[in-house]
């Protein structure tokens, strides 16, 4: 009966320090960060370079209403040109009468040319002119079509990282799963390549 006792009293023991070993183990080893899981993906363009790939594919960026303006405010400084140019042909007649006869004359054919050059500014045109309308009405346009892109791009872009991650921390057993999961981030970088135009997968292709 003793030997039994002491041989129950070394195996409390022995556990016991086994499961305090581990758990010391365990406590000291740190856990993964949000910064090293997102280390993965270096490799890959930020959001904002996403971003500025999309804006230079659609050409939809504000440096260039500035230079829509900056165009039509030289409109003043070149002046409206007209050309004239004029012929003219004419006969002369010269009929004589008295009292006993009556004749005519046939004059030399009279010719005239002329030209003309004009040059005109409308000096009006230095302080606003009608292209500024169409400019205006283009611009209002180009931002409503940026904030889409900006919008579009922000939603796929995370969307894709979101499920990466969740393959990278938590990969599915169950196999239909994760190819539902992989073809998704497929079909979403298919979509961000269909915006920037493929320079985000070429980006991609270029840092690895």
């Amino acid at each position: 009966m003793r030997k039994i006792i002491l041989l129950v009293f070394f195996l409390v023991v022995f556990f016991y320090n086994g499961y305090v070993f581990v758990s010391s183990h365990a406590q000291d080893k740190e856990p993964i960060s949000a910064d090293e899981i997102l280390s993965n993906f270096e490799n890959e363009p930020t959001i904002n370079e996403t971003i500025a790939m999309a804006i230079e594919y659609a050409e939809v960026y504000p440096e260039k209403i500035e230079k829509w303006r900056r165009k039509a405010s030289y409109k003043a400084l070149f002046p409206k040109v007209s050309f004239g140019l004029d012929y003219g042909k004419s006969d002369t007649y010269e009929i004589y009468t008295s009292s006993s006869s009556s004749y005519w004359t046939y004059g030399p054919e009279d010719e005239t040319e002329g030209w003309d050059l004009n040059f005109s500014w409308d000096l009006s045109d230095l302080i606003w002119n009608e292209s500024q309308t169409s400019i205006d009405v283009r611009s209002k346009l180009m931002v409503q079509l940026r904030g889409y892109i900006v919008n579009e791009i922000t939603r796929t872009y995370f969307e894709r990282r979101t499920f990466q991650i969740e393959l990278l921390m938590d990969p599915p057993g169950n196999l239909p799963l994760l190819l539902r999961k992989q073809l998704r981030i497929q079909e979403l970088t298919a979509c961000l390549d269909g915006l920037t135009g493929s320079r985000f997968s070429r980006a991609i292709k270029e840092n690895d």
